[in-house]
């Protein structure tokens, strides 16, 4: 019987993180655009704030940690990479600075719910939220997806069929 290899299974846990990742971020929009329709509402307002802060603390954060590991050890057990990898990784670059501004403002927006500040502070901050992952991340985000996925289709699964 013939050994799977190492690259394919990385591949495929990368695979199951990146899966997990985009239900996250899913579910995030889902929660910020329902605040979003319903600025008056102070109480959405306010568990949107938390409940994001916590999905990232507890489960977005972890899964993006695995699927830069996975990806990191992927890229270096591909024999080449090829300009389609470099574009990859340029991009997944060019989508952090965006996610981390994401994260740092989710946990602003958490500390204004302690402090009791108006529902409009937290408007602000949603605001900053939803378009600075519509400018800065989801582009990228995309394109990291659709390179992936070419990526996988073609090194991956050609490999294992």
């Amino acid at each position: 019987m013939e050994r799977i290899p190492t690259i394919n299974l990385v591949a495929l846990l990368h695979l199951w993180f990146v899966a997990a990742f985009m239900g996250v971020y899913a579910c995030e929009a889902v929660m910020e655009l329902y605040a979003w329709f319903r600025p008056q509402d102070a109480e959405a307002q306010r568990m949107t704030a938390r409940y994001h802060y916590w999905i990232d603390t507890v489960v977005e954060i972890p899964t993006l940690l695995a699927v830069a590991a996975t990806g990191i050890w992927m890229a270096f057990l591909v024999e080449k990479l090829t300009t389609m990898h470099w574009v990859l990784i340029a991009c997944v670059a060019a989508m952090v600075p965006g996610a981390l501004a994401c994260i740092f403002t989710v946990r602003k927006r958490r500390r204004l719910v302690h402090s009791d500040a108006p529902a409009a502070d937290l408007r602000v901050r949603s605001r900053r939220i939803i378009g600075g992952t519509a400018l800065f991340v989801n582009p990228f985000l995309l394109a990291v997806l659709l390179l992936g996925s070419w990526l996988a289709w073609h090194r991956v699964l050609d490999s294992i069929y």
